[in-house]
């Protein structure tokens, strides 16, 4: 190594020196537990030591995403040797950065955090339901229902026996601000709930809810969360009465759902056909029960007299140990307590699977963009500021570098890291996400979540200016990146992001495709940004955000998708059509001759003004069905009919793809 390479990354004997004069105990009052790996794992890793130069932005940016997406990295797929292989070079890179590690006493020390989260679900062998009617009796049920084509339990359902009187509680809702409680006069201790999917007013403007989109109420968790506390035994779930929809009584696929917890309770789903006949057994009209609801807007909750159930839930999940890789930059003063977190996820799709947009390609999706770029420039950024503080006295917080697993597959990382900070997440005043920041175009940056506190603009419209990048700021703190985990904890954040693309999510996301000059650029924007939030002596206030919720609800659908990618640096804006930085190549919409970089105006008679407005055209349309849409390319109107396809048919892989890894979550950015 010649001299003149200054801080470049690093030999076995400078890293053995750095150990050994760096490793010092970290207050356990700060601390949370965390698994710990020897010394000689850190240290056996610097065989072949990576080389990044952490003086110079632009050469360290590259060095990392370069190294993060090269072949031998298996594109960081759940269970593939380069996801592990990803995680030594970081806690590599972190040790020759000299971060206090998330444990040490001398002999023992890592950055790896590591957990065990559910990355699948499946069906066991002792599935079983019957229902026991008003003149039935304990051996001779009204029926009982056949598994999988009568009902099935949700992924997320805990697994175990039940039995109990039966209750209908409407939609099963309890929203206090709306004045709206299904369960209010109701007791349903030690009971079995019959509830209906959705909720009141679906399709209409002026409903309490919402009416133009799903709210929160309507999420199937949050229905079992308030169905456990109301004290029932189980939930059974089954679609409102037919309006026309003929997908609408399908039974649910066991998927997982959430990272790390079930319902505590069983939770199920039968035939609406099945719910119409017990319903009648006790003198009810399914139909009439649930017009009234939808004319009162008011709850028409009731016992179900002498109706009885019982059965048994058995859902087996898999469980995949993973890791984030943590490293710490030590407080000082008066505000050392605190803390910053910057993140960004390392994983991504290894072989492919249902998460790429070719989902039958056998091939290394390397990820370069998504999100190799977005840990360089978490990587190259602290290592900016870091030189600073070394020289600096003043009063600071900490700041905790994240590179999260198990993004790809339902912020995994992130989900556990919050429930297990190293400084106590009520005490992280800020977060900065990095996801997709590679592909910078036109000096373009977003900077996602920005309403979640009134702080930020202050702080990123100066530095943007003397940077010279435009950034576009807003939106609250929901969204499909890890920055979500501590919205929902209360923690303000923001997400760098530089635009989707046509090779998201597919084999061609490449280290040559990426703006490696505009990722040096966010590199040194986000040090700048550090810097104040580490030294900005007061705390970021915390805005909640009154429109949207990490539960997504539950809308009906008919499984109609375009096969589109949304351009999400445009994701913020309220009118203007939807803009498109991509399509897949064999579905609807590419086949139409639409691509990306079109921006559509108009679906089936409907104007579109955003995602919301084209997530809803699409539910209210089945599969097979020709709408007209309309589209701006180079400002010029084209119009065009699309058969619209089903959602989810295009993600089944050929036969033996995909060997290498666990199966990967369905595409969390794209809109079908």
């Amino acid at each position: 190594m010649k001299a003149s390479d200054g801080r470049r990354l690093f030999s076995s004997i400078r890293l053995g020196a750095m150990i050994s004069s760096s490793i010092r105990t970290i207050a356990s009052a700060r601390l949370a537990p965390l698994f710990v790996i020897p010394l000689a794992v850190v240290s056996a890793g610097c065989a072949t030591p990576p080389e990044i130069d952490f003086d110079l932005s632009d050469a360290c940016f590259q060095d990392v995403a370069s190294a993060l997406s090269d072949d031998a990295m298996e594109g960081r797929g759940i269970g593939t040797a380069g996801l592990r292989k990803a995680a030594n070079y970081l806690n590599r890179a972190y040790a020759g950065l000299e971060l206090e590690p998330v444990r040490s006493d001398g002999v023992f020390a890592s950055y790896r955090q590591r957990f065990s989260a559910v990355t699948g679900v499946q069906a066991g062998s002792d599935n079983r339901l019957s229902f026991i009617g008003p003149e039935d009796t304990e051996a001779t049920p009204i029926r009982d229902a056949a598994f999988k084509t009568e009902f099935r339990p949700f992924g997320f359902s805990s697994s175990g026996a039940f039995a109990g009187e039966m209750v209908f509680a409407g939609y099963g809702i309890t929203a206090t601000a709306l004045d709206y409680n299904d369960y209010a006069g109701l007791d349903v201790r030690g009971k079995v709930v019959l509830a209906m999917r959705y909720e009141p007013g679906e399709k209409d403007p002026d409903s309490i809810f919402d009416g133009k989109r799903p709210s929160r109420y309507s999420d199937l968790r949050y229905k079992a969360l308030k169905a456990r506390e109301a004290g029932a035994a189980a939930l059974i779930f089954t679609s409102p009465p037919g309006d026309g929809d003929s997908d609408g009584d399908r039974l649910p696929r066991m998927v997982r759902s959430g990272p790390l917890s079930d319902a505590g309770i069983p939770v199920l789903q039968i035939k609406r056909s099945l719910a119409k006949a017990l319903l009648a057994s006790t003198g009810q009209d399914f139909a009439a029960l649930h017009a009234a609801i939808e004319t009162d807007v008011k709850p028409h909750s009731q016992p179900l007299a002498g109706l009885h159930a019982k059965g048994r839930v058995d859902v087996m999940k898999r469980r995949t140990d993973l890791e984030n890789i943590v490293g710490i930059i030590p407080g000082r003063g008066s505000l050392a307590d605190e803390a910053i977190v910057v993140g960004a996820h390392f994983d991504h799709l290894g072989y492919g699977g249902s998460g790429s947009l070719n989902p039958d390609v056998d091939q290394i999706h390397n990820g370069a963009d998504d999100n190799a770029s977005g840990v360089a420039a978490m990587i190259c950024g602290v290592a900016n500021i870091q030189s600073r503080l070394q020289q600096s006295n003043l009063a600071r917080r900490a700041l905790v570098m994240v590179a999260f697993g198990g993004e790809e597959s339902g912020l995994l990382g992130s989900a556990w890291y919050v429930d297990n900070a190293v400084i106590p997440i009520e005490q992280t005043t800020a977060m900065v996400n990095l996801d997709m920041v590679g592909r910078m175009r036109d000096r373009k940056l977003s900077a996602m979540g920005t309403d979640s506190s009134s702080g930020w603009r202050p702080i990123l419209d100066p530095l943007a200016t003397l940077h010279e990048i435009d950034v576009s700021a807003g939106g609250d703190g929901y969204g499909p990146s890890d920055h979500m985990s501590f919205y929902g904890k209360g923690v303000p954040v923001t997400h760098f992001f530089t635009g989707s693309h046509s090779e998201y999510h597919t084999a061609k996301d490449d280290f040559h495709l990426l703006n490696t000059e505009g990722g040096a650029k966010i590199t040194r924007f986000l040090a700048d940004v550090l810097d104040q939030l580490l030294h900005e002596p007061v705390r970021l206030a915390y805005t909640a955000s009154e429109n949207s919720s990490t539960m997504a609800g539950d809308a009906r659908g008919f499984g109609a998708y375009l096969g589109t990618i949304p351009d999400y640096s445009e994701m913020m804006n309220r009118e203007g059509g939807v803009l498109l930085s991509g399509v897949r190549e064999t579905g609807p919409a590419g086949l139409a001759g639409i691509t990306g970089g079109d921006r559509i105006i108009s679906m089936a008679g409907t104007e579109i003004h955003n995602l919301h407005d084209m997530t809803f055209v699409l539910r209210d349309h089945r599969p097979g069905e020709v709408i007209e849409i309309q589209y701006l390319r180079d400002e010029q109107p084209h119009t065009v009919l699309v058969t619209l396809g089903k959602r989810g048919q295009h993600a089944k892989p050929k036969k033996g793809a995909n060997p290498h890894g666990i199966e990967q979550s369905s595409d969390p950015h794209a809109i079908d």
